[in-house]
């Protein structure tokens, strides 16, 4: 799941209309389906938002958050969260075969390292004006004491 969310991440970033605009100045807001196509099919559904090298994308019972230098990966079932250093994603972005209708980006397909692919399609896209990186820090002292936080950093 974790290198679904690594390709998804780098890809959600570059969805907005018109490429040529400068995608790290705004907030892009998004609905979307995935399915991840190979031995163990696994789909879903969530919401996103990513600004530059920063993202909240939420899939089901787990959130995934980044400021840019820090990831965090909140599991609501387990009770669990995991902190670590945000990753570069750049390399993921060779592996993006983005979908396009009406001049539109409107999903793509990413081949994951064991190869799989992951299919990604993207509905209510919504840019605004860019908000500030902490608003996509996840606030760890919010939680309830039931949760597990594993700082591996």
């Amino acid at each position: 799941m974790k290198k679904l969310i690594l390709s998804f991440a780098c890809l959600l970033a570059f969805l907005l209309p018109g490429r040529a605009q400068d995608w790290t100045k705004q907030l892009l807001s998004f609905g979307f389906t995935y399915k991840v196509e190979g031995t163990v099919p696994v789909s879903g559904e969530g919401t996103a938002r990513v600004q530059g090298n920063c993202f909240c994308v939420k899939a089901g019972l787990v959130e995934y958050w980044s400021d840019g230098k820090t990831q965090w990966v909140v599991d609501k079932e387990a009770r669990e969260v995991y902190i670590q250093d945000a990753e570069d994603y750049s390399a993921y972005l060779q592996r993006v075969n983005f979908r396009n209708s009406g001049g539109k980006i409107v999903g793509a397909t990413v081949a994951l390292d064991d190869e799989t692919d992951l299919v990604l399609d993207v509905r209510d896209l919504v840019a605004a004006a860019p908000v500030a990186a902490s608003e996509f820090a996840f606030d760890t002292a919010a939680l309830t004491k039931d949760f597990l936080v594993t700082d591996l950093r």
